[in-house]
């Protein structure tokens, strides 16, 4: 399926690139850190949102140690089923991950109906992101 994908142009292969896992996983760490501080304002969409993107840079980082990396045809959909085949650990989260980014889809490209997380969605994804940073900084080490 991986291929299929890069043939569709969905994903690419890339260079190994330790210094961009790295960074991917800095800036995962950070969002995530300021997803929580953010949570304790009351600050509940921009919170998910960070929490969303800690999840996203630390399966892009997972991917990125295989010599893949998801293209802008591929969006975020591509990235989370890709992590999910690839790391079979990934692959037990892979419904949340689907389900996080559908709800996220919804708060940062509002339709007439604007949906915003409750705090537990918020909790939810914030505990999502920690466990896929801990699977992730397994996979990497």
């Amino acid at each position: 399926m991986i291929n299929k994908l890069i043939s569709a142009g969905r994903l690419e292969r890339i260079e190994d690139n330790p210094g961009l896992v790295k960074a991917l996983l800095r800036d995962s760490r950070a969002h995530l850190r300021s997803s929580i501080a953010l949570k304790r304002s009351s600050d509940v969409v921009g919170a998910y949102q960070l929490s969303y993107d800690s999840v996203r840079k630390a399966c892009a980082a997972a991917i990125a140690t295989q010599g893949l990396r998801v293209t802008s045809r591929g969006g975020h959909q591509t990235l989370f089923f890709c992590s999910s085949e690839v790391f079979s650990e990934l692959a037990v989260v892979a419904d949340e991950l689907n389900m996080v980014r559908e709800k996220r889809n919804l708060v940062e490209y509002p339709t007439l109906a604007f949906y915003e997380p409750s705090m537990k969605e918020l909790t939810d994804v914030i505990s999502l992101a920690i466990a896929v940073l801990k699977i992730v900084k397994k996979l990497v080490a």
